[in-house]
């Protein structure tokens, strides 16, 4: 497991609340692990993970990083969900009531650490003696009501160990996808631009930190600029295209699932659990987790291949489905969740659908929302997160009131058509592709997911657990009037009316950290 190797080689890279129990809850070495307790129970386990630069970094407690794993031992699924940092949300972090702070997702942890820098007045429940627990819980809050995920465990540490926790398993190996240039932070003011060229590269702890920092196009911010026989060159090496494609949040996010998986390779093979106790010990000041070391690193080391059996997910919630952005307020660039958000936690909520995805049938979306095909597509590129591999869309098609879906398998797709059924809410189709399977989004499903109307997911799914792990399936999302991640500025339209639909920016402008 992905966590495994965090806490197996110190405690990991990225962060998240922390109990006051410091590092792990040491005393429960030799009692039983919870989180083995909470698998053999068959519940559904959300680990929160967040990164975050340091004391000697620019913005030094601005989570850079934002991601959840979520264990399902129901289905015998993974996710590495990743939350766009430039996600705005209104924080309740104060002692007074009525006081509040919009902003973005990645200031929730500095409140905390320094809340004399958003005016003082923490709530109690934020006040702790080592303000990392307090960063840590109202993280975990604020993340927990955008996403409607239960946090159970959470890891935490900031850049300033991350090399070295690379280099002391040798390295790792990724695959990178594309030759690409990327500008990266370096210190406090500091920058550097950083290439790394397609195919399979080994990474000491310095490139690998480049590899899940930069995301600023290339030479934006260092200028080294260079030409050679007239073309123009940044860092000595020509401009891409996928150094556009790498300059944004939502590649950054995939380039950390890309190392996660690396790491988490090859710490597995060098069996460091053992080592846990005196390990975590010399990094007390950049890491903390409120999982037993041993204990719970070793209850997802033995059940590591049952977690991963049927997937591993690769999430990325972005402004091409859940979320849509705009420069709306002093805030800058932000994103802001679809309608009032009920889509997204609806989503998260559901995402283990084994039974269905290893049927294998091929789905085709027709968009009869009236969104113009932007809706189908969407769908598209959410479905096949979740693990369905053969999903084509029709684009947009004549106007159509109600979802439909239609088997064209002759009996062979009923985990699928169940699924599709509960989520979408779909009535009968009268005709799909042999072999397949037809859903037709009808205007329902875009009042659902724009306009925050009658949720998808309400009802019981295939066989996939909900968000507390009981496998009843799918669960209600909250009522607007219940979360916190409506984004205060831009979470729905006035008097209910649909919300633009996302637009994908080709490249945010530069912010802090």
């Amino acid at each position: 497991m992905l966590v495994v190797a965090f806490v197996a080689i110190r405690g990991g890279v990225f962060l998240s609340r922390i109990s006051s129990s410091g590092l792990g809850g040491l005393g429960s070495l030799f009692g039983m692990s919870a989180l083995g307790h909470k698998l053999d129970s068959g519940e559904r386990v959300n680990i929160l993970l967040l990164g975050y630069g340091g004391p000697n970094h620019d913005g030094p407690y601005l989570t850079d990083s934002i991601m959840v794993i979520s264990l399902d031992p129901v289905t015998h699924q993974t996710a590495y969900i990743s939350i766009p940092r430039d996600t705005e949300v209104t924080i309740h972090a104060f002692s007074d009531p009525g006081r509040s702070a919009t902003l973005k997702i990645n200031a929730a942890f500095a409140i905390a650490m320094q809340p004399e820098n958003f005016g003082g007045g923490l709530a109690s429940r934020y006040r702790t003696s080592d303000r990392r627990d307090g960063a840590f819980r109202l993280a975990d809050d604020v993340i927990g009501k955008l996403t409607g995920l239960h946090i159970d465990y959470n890891v935490g540490a900031d850049f300033g160990g991350f090399d070295k926790v690379v280099d002391d398993v040798g390295g790792v190996d990724i695959n990178v996808p594309e030759t690409f240039s990327i500008d990266v932070p370096s210190g406090k003011n500091g920058w550097v631009t950083a290439y790394f060229e397609r195919g399979w590269r080994h990474m000491n702890g310095g490139t690998a930190l480049r590899y899940v920092r930069g995301r600023y196009t290339a030479c934006s911010e260092t200028h080294w600029w260079t030409y050679s026989h007239g073309q123009r060159l940044c860092g000595g090496h020509p401009f891409t295209d996928a150094d556009a494609r790498e300059a944004s949040d939502f590649a950054r996010a995939q380039r950390q699932q890309l190392f996660l998986e690396a790491f988490r390779q090859r710490a597995m093979k060098l069996n460091a659990i053992a080592h846990l106790p005196d390990i975590a010990s010399a990094l007390e000041s950049q890491i903390r987790t409120d999982m037993s070391l041993p204990g719970d690193a070793q209850a997802l080391q033995s059940d590591e291949g049952k977690l991963r059996q049927n997937g591993v997910l690769h999430v990325s919630i972005n402004s091409g489905n859940l979320l849509y952005s705009c420069t709306c307020d002093a805030n800058g660039y932000t994103l802001h969740p679809v309608g009032t958000g009920a889509a997204l936690r609806s989503y998260l909520a559901s995402l283990f659908e084994a039974p269905a995805v290893k049927e294998h049938v091929p789905i085709k979306l027709v968009d009869a929302s009236g969104s113009g095909g932007d809706l189908s597509s969407a769908w598209k590129d959410l479905l096949t997160q979740m693990g369905f591999q053969h999903v084509t869309d029709a684009g947009p098609a004549a106007g159509s009131a109600t979802t439909k879906v239609a088997d064209g398998t002759g009996g062979n797709a009923n985990h699928t058509i169940g699924f599709l059924t509960s989520f979408f809410h779909a009535q009968p189709g009268a005709a799909a592709p042999k072999g397949g399977v037809e859903l037709v989004l009808g205007h329902d499903a875009y009042s659902s997911f724009y306009s925050g109307g009658q949720n998808p997911g309400a009802g019981s799914g295939s066989g996939g657990s909900t968000g507390n792990g009981s496998g009843s399936g799918p669960k209600p999302a909250p009522s607007p009037t219940d979360t916190g991640g409506d984004g205060g500025g831009g979470g729905g339209g006035p008097g209910g009316t649909p919300l633009p639909l996302p637009s994908i920016l080709p490249s945010p402008p530069r912010m802090e950290n």
